[in-house]
């Protein structure tokens, strides 16, 4: 399986190819992973870490239902980690990046659920969250890069070149993953196709045999 690749900042305040600008904010950038690629809690933020970003931390409603909206690669039917947890406390959830309180929540009726033990992160699906075990529930994730005019700098052409080199690298990458994550999805369905074709087949193979004379 393919995963999410290293990215290279571009040369400008901007997103590297690949990840996108969902908000107002021109300093936040986003990528999911193919929903076929799925990790626990503390692997899903180590790996966003590879990439010098995090877990997706939306703050507002814009980020919220922008995720939900326009991240490209994400399916509706499945649920992403981000980067929310009471793993300290019991009720009080943080950001995973700086510990920091949330203020800013989006969770679907009946949540967050404390009724049984370790459900101490977050999960996203369709803009609403929900709490699951962070070492034993695995889901692909979103990753944030928080980026700023600093990154304008370019010290000479060749280390441009070699950016804008990595980042179409990077592009194709992404084109492959979706395209990979398609095909998955697509053998899964005729799999499961196939298994009501048998059962229907079944269930006529033995209603006909009822039917017939003694």
């Amino acid at each position: 399986m393919i995963g999410l690749q290293v990215l290279i900042y571009q040369a400008t305040a901007s997103c590297p190819e690949g990840w996108m600008i969902l908000s107002s904010s021109d300093t936040k950038c986003y990528k999911a992973s193919p929903f076929t690629e799925k990790l626990n809690f503390k692997d899903a933020m180590e790996k966003c870490g590879s990439m010098n970003a995090k877990l997706a931390e939306p703050m507002n409603t814009e980020e919220n239902e922008n995720i939900a909206t326009k991240l490209s690669g994400m399916t509706a039917f499945s649920r992403y980690w981000i980067g929310i947890s009471d793993k300290d406390t019991e009720g009080t959830f943080k950001y995973a990046s700086d510990a920091s309180e949330v203020k800013f929540t989006s969770w679907r009726r009946g949540q967050p659920n404390n009724r049984w033990p370790k459900l101490d992160c977050t999960a996203f699906k369709n803009g609403e969250w929900n709490t699951a075990n962070c070492e034993n529930r695995e889901f692909p994730y979103i990753c944030q890069m928080d980026i700023s005019e600093d990154d304008d700098n370019s010290d000479n052409a060749g280390e441009s070149d070699a950016i804008d080199l990595a980042s179409k690298i990077n592009v194709m990458k992404a084109k492959l993953e979706e395209v990979e994550a398609k095909v998955e999805y697509n053998i899964e369905k005729i799999d499961e196709d196939k298994e009501k074709l048998d059962q229907l087949g079944a269930e006529v193979d033995f209603n006909s045999e009822k039917l017939r004379p003694f």
